[in-house]
């Protein structure tokens, strides 16, 4: 019996001895870093980097960023590094170094340092401090000086501390660089086949205009960070992927911010390309600016100039009411035999365009619909019946003006039928236009509206195409589609949507025809055929809401002549403030080998235990008789 209790004994202090190693080995203790114990004189700079930790094991700490005022010249630099924990004195620590960047007030980079020295190994502390370069030459002026650690987790890096920095001055620049830059701007009609640039030139609408922007270095030094960009006016559209750089394809930011187009050396020039299209037929005069600014110089502009001339256009629409039955004028009406009916006819032209000269209208009625002699009217006003034998004369029409044509028929067929009146215009320089309405005899509405509206989170894509979640800044995406499932066309066609409190529009939108006014962005769509569809979209930005899961509700509307509204319907979006995600905190040190190595000695003591149990039953017996004992002895007894 007292041999297993030597055993257990043995046992208990080994255990001990074993738990009080881990928890000492799983101690770390972190020496503070030194002060700056660089040396200055009189006319140094001295930038304390306090002592921050650059990398630790394999976590990357940000760059130390200090500010200065650091003079354009050459240097002899001074740094101090520390790096000091207990366990160094077991491991390697390879790549413990750092260097220091400067740079300028754009956040270009000026010069940088040599990186330091590896510190020592197998020491509890290790620190350098010296000349690490002489005469660094610093070619403008610095804002900031920016520790950063030498190298990358991907190669074993360890971490080293950012303790101080000396700039010794030791000489000026060069004498003054003189910084310049120009700018040319011309341009090209590349529908016209212009085969040169020049400054201006005459374009129509929908014409292809390319543009060029010459920039030339005309200083005696190198200029960094040249900026180019372009500020096009309204009615001409960059044509996206089109701009170019010495004929390399560049981001199409330069319509957007500018883009960077590197350095140019002295007298070096580069030239930038981009393409444009007119969309506006309105006779006027369009002048495009181009920028340019690199770090030392200010921007400086050129424009060039596209003189559009005026061009004709024409509308021409047709709707009908049922005279017989009191119908409003719409683009299709329902009628019986006998039916009176009147068909009503609008010419316009577009207040951007030209006037129209020697404008024609003629009409070509169905068989099964009668002409009522001398119904004709032009605003109201009897005229001839020439219109649908050979047509009638409207003369000029000037941009903003229309001219609306009435006249009257009978129903004459019978049996369920869809009746097609056709209308026609045409002009001097204007190619055939054509509108029509139908009637339809005996026949059951016509319209099947369809006008459906989707959104999408084009930042954090979740959800259905009418239910989702937001945050505060992302991007939804509104998308509205209509199929015209009738068996008439429809005119007049306009897509209306009215932006829900707390999204802003960024005017990023589908679609020709759309404009915006207040927070109503509407698109005019002009005539769908049957089985025509049309989609549009648009996007918007998530603003503040006044709680979580706020819902963001939207709809669209669709209007067409002759039709009442048509109502989509509703998107919801919930704008949450956290979102599924996790987040994991660990603080102190590592438990894991620990927690193993005491699973490993609770292990051991249960198989010791039931193997004393198994081979010698006796033990229990003596166990309890050692306890009776000891507790006898205890009780005084």
């Amino acid at each position: 019996m007292k041999k297993y209790l030597f055993f257990i004994l043995i046992g208990a202090i080994v255990s001990v001895l074993f738990v009080s190693a881990i928890k000492i080995a799983a101690a770390q203790v972190i020496y503070d870093p030194p002060p700056c114990q660089l040396q200055t004189q009189a006319g140094d700079i001295l930038v304390d980097f306090g002592g921050q930790y650059l990398l630790t094991d394999t976590v990357a700490y940000p760059p130390i960023v200090r500010s200065a005022n650091i003079p354009a010249g050459h240097y002899d630099i001074y740094l101090q590094s520390f790096d000091g924990y207990d366990i160094r004195v077991d491991v390697t620590q390879p790549h413990e170094q750092y260097f220091v960047a400067f740079n300028n007030s754009l956040g270009g980079e000026v010069a940088r340092t040599n990186p330091t020295p590896d510190l020592q190994d197998y020491v509890e502390t290790a620190a350098w401090s010296g000349l690490i370069n002489s005469n660094l030459y610093l070619d403008n002026n610095a804002v900031q000086a920016v520790a950063q650690h030498a190298a990358d987790g991907s190669t074993g890096a360890n971490s080293v501390r950012a303790i101080c920095m000396v700039m010794r001055f030791l000489e000026p620049p060069a004498p003054s660089p003189v910084y310049s830059l120009s700018i040319q701007k011309t341009v090209r009609n590349l529908t016209a086949g212009s085969s040169s640039y020049t400054e201006s030139v005459s374009a129509n609408n929908n014409d292809n205009i390319s543009f060029q922007i010459q920039i030339q270095n005309t200083g005696n030094t190198t200029l960094n960070n040249v900026y180019v960009r372009d500020d096009l006016p309204d009615y001409l559209s960059y044509t996206s992927g089109t701009a170019k750089l010495d004929g390399v394809s560049i981001s199409d930011s330069l319509m957007s911010g500018g883009v960077n187009i590197g350095s140019l050396t002295a007298s070096s020039s580069k030239s930038v390309t981009f393409e444009a299209k007119v969309n506006g037929a309105s006779s006027q005069t369009l002048t495009n600016y181009a920028y340019v600014h690199a770090y030392n110089v200010g921007e400086v502009n050129d424009t060039a100039v596209v003189n559009v001339e005026s061009s004709a256009d024409l509308n021409i629409t047709k709707t009908v009411r049922n005279l017989t039955k009191g119908t409003d004028l719409s683009s299709s009406v329902n009628a019986d035999p006998g039916d009176h009916i009147l068909f009503s006819i609008s010419v316009s032209i577009p207040g951007d365009a030209a006037a129209a000269t020697n404008v024609l209208v003629w009409d070509s009625l169905p068989s099964g619909l009668d002409y009522i002699n001398g119904s004709t009217k032009i605003d109201n006003i009897s005229t001839a019946d020439g219109l649908i034998s050979g047509g009638i004369s409207l003369g000029t029409i000037n941009p903003n003006q229309i001219k609306n044509i009435t006249f009257e028929t009978t129903v004459s067929s019978a049996g369920s039928q869809t009746l097609t009146n056709y209308a026609y215009a045409s002009a001097d320089n204007i190619t055939q236009r054509q509108a029509s309405a139908q009637v339809a005899v005996g026949a059951a509405p016509l319209y099947d509206p369809d006008l459906s509206k989707q959104v999408a989170n084009l930042t954090w894509s979740n959800g259905s195409g009418t239910d989702n979640q937001a945050r505060v800044g992302d991007v939804l995406q509104y998308t509205i589609s209509y199929t015209n499932n009738a068996n008439s066309t429809l005119d007049n066609i306009q897509i209306l949507d009215t932006l829900p409190p707390y999204v802003s529009y960024n005017g990023n939108v589908s679609h020709n025809g759309v404009y915006y006014s207040g927070d109503i962005i509407a698109w005019n769509i002009g005539s769908l055929s049957p089985g025509q569809s049309i989609s549009v979209t648009y996007q918007a930005i998530v603003e503040s809401v006044p709680s979580d899961n706020y819902v963001i509700t939207n709809t669209a509307i669709l209007r067409a002549t002759g039709l009442s509204d048509i109502i989509s319907n509703e998107t919801r979006t919930a704008v949450v403030f956290k979102y599924d995600g996790i987040i994991r905190a660990v603080t102190g040190g590592n438990d894991l080998f620990r927690n193993l190595a005491l699973a490993v000695l609770i292990t051991f003591w249960v198989i010791f235990i039931a193997y004393l149990i198994i081979k010698h039953p006796d033990f229990l017996q003596g166990a309890g008789l050692m306890v009776k004992t000891i507790g006898m002895r205890i009780l005084g007894k």
